[in-house]
C-alpha cells in the first residue's frame, strides 16, 4: 500500500501544492494526468478534458471529464473522475456512491445524445464540442465506453455496475480506482485475459510450437472463422492495441 499512497501523492501532486485554493486546480491536473497515462497504456486514446458538473431534464446532476469521440470501432468515450484530493492513505469508494457519479456520467451521455443540454454549457467550450459531437454522431455509434476513475480505492463490497443504455446506445463501464492505476503505471499496459469456456463455452486445443530456451512460450491452434469473428467483435478495442488480428 506504501507504493500506492507515494504514486498517488505523485499524481495529485500533494508535495506541490497545499490548501483548499489548490484543490481545484489539482482535480484538473488530476484528470490531464489521467487521460495521459490511459493514452499511453493504450487503454483509451485521444481523451481530451472538458470537465463541467451541471443539473440536466428534471434537475438530476451530471458530470463529465474528459471525453475521445475518435475511434476506429464505433464507440466513444467518457471520462468522470471521483476525485477526494486528501492527503495521506486513500479512501474507500462504496458501491452506492460508484452507482451515483456512473448514473450522472451516464445522464450527460444520454441527454447530450437527445439533443439536450442546450444552453446549459459554455459557449465554444469543450464540453459544448462534446455535446454537438455526441448527438451529430449519434446514428454512428456502436457503444459508449464510460470510464469512472478515482484517487479512491474501490470497496471490497462494490461489485461490476450492470449493461445499460444512454438514448438507446450500449454503454459499457470501466472501473479504475487509485491501486489499478497504480498497477497499470508501474506496467505500462493491462493484461490481456480472455477466458474462453467464461466467455464463449468452449476452448481451443493447441501444441506447444515455442523452443526449450525461448524467453517466451508460444503455441500452435486451428481457430474456425467463426469463432474467430467473435472474439475480434467482443475483444476488437484490446486487439486493436496489443494484438495482430488476420481479416476472416
Amino acid at each position: 500500500m506504501s507504493d500506492v499512497v507515494a504514486f498517488r501523492d505523485e499524481l495529485l501532486g500533494l508535495k506541490d501544492s497545499t490548501g483548499a485554493e489548490a484543490l481545484e486546480y489539482r482535480e484538473r491536473a488530476f484528470s490531464e494526468r489521467i487521460c495521459e497515462l490511459l493514452g499511453n497504456a493504450d487503454v483509451a486514446e485521444d481523451l481530451v478534458t472538458c470537465m463541467w458538473r451541471g443539473t440536466g431534464t428534471s434537475g438530476r446532476m451530471l458530470g463529465v471529464d474528459a471525453v475521445s469521440l475518435q475511434s476506429q470501432d464505433g464507440s466513444a468515450t467518457l471520462m468522470l473522475t471521483i476525485f477526494s484530493g486528501e492527503s495521506g492513505p486513500p479512501g474507500t469508494l462504496s458501491q452506492s456512491d460508484m452507482v451515483k457519479h456512473a448514473q450522472r456520467l451516464r445522464g450527460f451521455a444520454e441527454e447530450a445524445l437527445a439533443g439536450g443540454l442546450k444552453g446549459k454549457l459554455r459557449d465554444n467550450s469543450p464540453e459544448e464540442d462534446l455535446r454537438n459531437g455526441l448527438e451529430e454522431t449519434r446514428d454512428q455509434l456502436i457503444k459508449l465506453r464510460l470510464f469512472l476513475v478515482t484517487d479512491s480505492k474501490l470497496s471490497e463490497r462494490v461489485k461490476e455496475l450492470p449493461a445499460e443504455t444512454a438514448a438507446g446506445v450500449p454503454c459499457e463501464y470501466h472501473i479504475w480506482d487509485i491501486v489499478r492505476l497504480a498497477e497499470l503505471s508501474e506496467s505500462g499496459h493491462e493484461p490481456l485475459e480472455i477466458d474462453l469456456e467464461s466467455d464463449f463455452g468452449q476452448s481451443v486445443a493447441c501444441l506447444p510450437a515455442h523452443l526449450t530456451a525461448a524467453e517466451y512460450k508460444s503455441y500452435l491452434c486451428v481457430v474456425p472463422a467463426s469463432f474467430g469473428r467473435s472474439l475480434r467483435e467482443i475483444w476488437c478495442t484490446i486487439a486493436r492495441n496489443q494484438c495482430t488480428w488476420v481479416p476472416f
